[in-house]
């Protein structure tokens, strides 16, 4: 083949495209694995420091606490402190007391029988703190019944006015005293000794005057009158005192 051949084929070669293809490139090294992004921390439900719902905010409200007691205090009659009592000066309302200065309503009363001593207790209401309540205390010689009306000159007499104290609280005040008591109604039985134990077994009605001479340091004379109204209640079945006891 002449020169002008040669020439001739490798044009002919590269115009129908028969020239070798370049070398391909060496594949792409793949890409190394990732960690798989962890998702974002969800909120707390209910943050500490949210506000609660409108509904759930209102707090609850604590019960009110029941009301005390209080003295019930009142006007009391034309009556003076004196050594010798009468029925008559005992006015015809529930019973009232001066007592040390303080007028107050005596509306609560108990007569009572123990070991075979009778007593008769005129107080202020029971639902008073023990350390606020005041009452006088007298003991009986006989027996009550209606019609009764048992007295006793001034002196040294068994009982005692529970009586508030200048610096708070109250004491047992035993002093002389002189006192009177008729009793108009009597409706009672007798202590049922196949029941034992204390027993309130009727009522008793009547009107009482008691004079205690609490005029110590910071006291003054403190007297008690009025009627009662009062439940009777036996202790025991003992209807007689022990004769050894004076």
């Amino acid at each position: 083949m002449n020169r002008t051949s040669v020439v001739v084929a490798v044009l002919l070669l590269a115009a129908c495209g028969g020239a070798p293809p370049p070398p391909a490139p060496p594949p792409s090294a793949p890409l190394p694995p990732q960690a798989a992004s962890e998702p974002a921390e969800a909120p707390d439900a209910e943050p500490a420091d949210a506000e609660p719902p409108a509904e759930e905010a209102v707090a609850e409200e604590s019960e009110p606490a029941e009301p005390q007691a209080k003295h019930v205090t009142v006007k009391l009659p034309a009556l003076t402190w004196t050594k010798t009592p009468k029925l008559d000066d005992a006015p015809k309302t529930v019973a009232v007391s001066d007592a040390n200065g303080m007028a107050v309503e005596m509306a609560t009363a108990e007569v009572s029988r123990s070991q075979g001593e009778w007593r008769i207790e005129i107080g202020e209401d029971k639902e008073l703190p023990f350390e606020e309540r005041q009452s006088v205390t007298v003991y009986l010689k006989e027996a009550p019944k209606k019609g009764a009306k048992p007295s006793v000159p001034f002196g040294q007499n068994r009982g005692y006015f529970q009586i508030k104290k200048p610096d708070g609280g109250t004491t047992s005040y035993n002093c002389d005293n002189a006192w009177a008591i008729e009793f108009t109604s009597w409706e009672v039985k007798p202590y049922d000794k196949a029941k034992k134990g204390i027993q309130e077994v009727g009522r008793a009605q009547g009107r009482i005057v008691v004079m205690s001479d609490t005029s110590g340091e910071g006291y003054k004379p403190s007297w008690v009158a009025g009627t009662f109204d009062a439940p009777v209640t036996l202790w025991d079945g003992q209807d007689k005192p022990d004769p050894k006891k004076k």
